[in-house]
Order: C-alpha cells, then sequence, then structure tokens
C-alpha cells in the first residue's frame, strides 16, 4: 500500500459514520492484512487523529480485528487524551474564574472551544495542543498579568511592544495540563478585517453546559479554521491538508447546516477548494457537481503530488520555505532602514540566538 492509498483508507475509516456502508470495505482490508501499521500510526500521529481513529473503530466493531499490540496502543493514547482532555476543561474553567472576577470574558478558540461546544461524541475524540482564548485588545495585557499573578509564565523571551503580537507568547503553570495562548485578535492582521474581536462578539455564546465561557460561533469556527489551516499554517502555499483540521470541518459543516458567509472575496477561492477537498478526503459525496474543477486547482494537484512523491515533497517545501525566509528577511532589511521600533527589535534578537528562527513568523 502506498502512502497515497494509506491517506485515502485512512480517510475511508474517518467517513465510516456518515458512510456504515464502508464498514465492509475497512474491516476486509484489516482482516487480510494489506495495511502497513507502522506507517498508519505515524500518519495518524502526525494528523493528530489516533483517538478519533480508535473510537471510529471502536463504535464500528473493527477494534477486535486488530492486532493485540495496535489495540492496546490505540486504546493507551485515547485512555491518555481523555484523561488530559478533562484536566483542560478544569484549567479554562480556572483561567474562565481568574479573568471573570475582573470582568474580562474570554472567548475560547479552535480545539479547547470543540471541548466544550461538544463538537464530538465524548472528549477523548479530539487531541488538543493549547489552549487558545480571545480577549478584547484593552483586556489582553491586563489578562496576561492576572494569569502571572496564578502562577503562569511565559516560555520565551518578550521581543518589542507585545501590543504587536497576534498573541502573548506560550504561557505555562506548573501542573497545567496544556499551555495557554492570549489573543489580542483571533488571526493575523492581514486577516482580522473579517474575523475580529467586534466581528466574533456579535455571535458568540455559551455552550450548553458552560455557562460562564463564551466560544466563537460556527460560522466564525469554520473561517477561522479555514484561515489557521489554510492561510496561516500556509496549508495552501504547501499543498498540505490535515485530517484533524477538515475532520472539524465536516463536523462544523453538519452542524451548522447552510452555506458559509463571511469569508473576504480575495480567499472565496481558496476556502472552496479547501471545503471541497475536506470533502473529497471523507467521502462526504460523489464529487459529481464539481470534481473537475477541483481536480484541475493548483492546491488539489500539489497535494495529490505530496502524498505520490516523498522527493517532490520535499523538493517543493524546501523551496517554499526558502522563498518565505527570503521574503521575511527582505521585509526586516527594509524596515530597519525606516523604523527606529524594528531596528531595536533586531537589536534585542542579535542577543539571542535562537532569534533567527523566528524571522519568517514576523
Amino acid at each position: 500500500m502506498t502512502n497515497r492509498e494509506l491517506y485515502k483508507w485512512i480517510g475511508i475509516c474517518l467517513a465510516m459514520d456518515h458512510r456504515p456502508d464502508y464498514r465492509n470495505r475497512v474491516l476486509e482490508q484489516v482482516v487480510e492484512g494489506s495495511i502497513p501499521w507502522e506507517l498508519f500510526v505515524s500518519t495518524c500521529s502526525n494528523h493528530l487523529i489516533t483517538p478519533t481513529i480508535f473510537l471510529t473503530f471502536k463504535k464500528h466493531d473493527i477494534v477486535r480485528h486488530l492486532p493485540q499490540g495496535l489495540m492496546e496502543y490505540l486504546a493507551e493514547v485515547t485512555q491518555l487524551n481523555a484523561a488530559r482532555n478533562e484536566k483542560i476543561i478544569s484549567q479554562m474553567a480556572e483561567i474562565t474564574d481568574a479573568l471573570r472576577s475582573y470582568r474580562i470574558n474570554p472567548i475560547f478558540l479552535k480545539g479547547s472551544a470543540h471541548l466544550i461546544d461538544q463538537l464530538y461524541p465524548e472528549i477523548a475524540y479530539r487531541m488538543v495542543g493549547d489552549i487558545d482564548f480571545l480577549v478584547r485588545e484593552q483586556d489582553y495585557l491586563r489578562s496576561v498579568q492576572i494569569l502571572s499573578d496564578i502562577g503562569y509564565q511565559c516560555r520565551c523571551q518578550v521581543y518589542g511592544d507585545p501590543m504587536n503580537l497576534k498573541h502573548y507568547p506560550r504561557m505555562w503553570k506548573e501542573n497545567g495540563a496544556a499551555d495557554i495562548e492570549i489573543h489580542r485578535i483571533p488571526v493575523s492582521e492581514k486577516y482580522a478585517k473579517w474575523l475580529n474581536y467586534q466581528v466574533i462578539v456579535s455571535e458568540m455564546y455559551s455552550p450548553i453546559g458552560n455557562p460562564d465561557c463564551f466560544v466563537l460561533s460556527d460560522k466564525h469556527k469554520i473561517i477561522l479554521n479555514f484561515i489557521h489551516s489554510q492561510l496561516g499554517h500556509s496549508g495552501k502555499t504547501m499543498g498540505i491538508v490535515s485530517y484533524r483540521d477538515i475532520y472539524d470541518l465536516h463536523l462544523l459543516m453538519q452542524r451548522h447546516g447552510k452555506p458559509v458567509s463571511g469569508v473576504d472575496s480575495e480567499f472565496a477561492g481558496s476556502a472552496g477548494s479547501y471545503f471541497q477537498i475536506a470533502d473529497h478526503l471523507l467521502h462526504l459525496n460523489d464529487l459529481k457537481e464539481y470534481s473537475i474543477p477541483l481536480k484541475r486547482s493548483l492546491f488539489f494537484k500539489i497535494h495529490q503530488l505530496n502524498l505520490s512523491s516523498r522527493t517532490f515533497y520535499l523538493i517543493y517545501h524546501g523551496l517554499r520555505r526558502t522563498i518565505i525566509r527570503i521574503r521575511a528577511y527582505s521585509r526586516i532589511l527594509l524596515g530597519i532602514v525606516t523604523s527606529a521600533e524594528l531596528r531595536k527589535l533586531v537589536f534585542d534578537r542579535l542577543s539571542h540566538p535562537p532569534w533567527i528562527r523566528k524571522f519568517p513568523q514576523w
């Protein structure tokens, strides 16, 4: 089984909830032993869907047909993830209580929001990296101080004015289940004109069972999913699609139940391609209505080449990252000439060797 075939098979596994007829296809390949399990585990781990896959297998009675060692591994990862997510939810409650005592209402974003908003059938399904939340710009640095007072510390040195950052550098707390990122704005400035605090707060709501917490509307969660996956993390440029992201997207689209509005016209085509390839990879429909335009899109072609050829993946990604780095350096060199603030920021970083690795993120 090639990498591309395995990638497609994982999509078929994730599709079993809405395509129960796929169970026999999945079971047949499991029983005949045609799945390269080490590569399967590595791919699921890289896409952060190991618990999702295990619980889907369990729901469709596939687990008992897996190799014993694999079954035990998947079960253990899922159990550990469930326990960690319980702690993350408690940590979110602690953060909410601390900030609300100062009349600050955090709005939780991305994976942590999905946990308390019951997007998944149970909390063990979703792997979460850190806790992202948004506050009003005037409450941004106050929030950093309030959480510092209850034990949170910054993981790295803060360069320049933190009011120029999308979010404060990652903070951690001893015995905390996850690091936190306090957002001044939900997305980079380039995209904040169409997804910002004012837009979000007009539709935010408190999830059932969590009256003191706020999350984005499903429409805004979908837009944030697209920006985060394809624009903020260069998925569009690199031809990368994360199964965790598109599975979130599928569940959000299903719950939202209507076409998504609010995407800036400049990026509407990119959003459409992303939504289509998500449907394609998760086998949500037969794609008769748009299979030709999808397969003609550059994004789809690069994605397929990434899966088919490790050599293409390494060369293409190396070139794209080099171009991104050159552009970042060029902007900084030009900025040094005109901006005293940027000159000071660069000189501050020169005293700390890892600074150069941060350039592309500016």
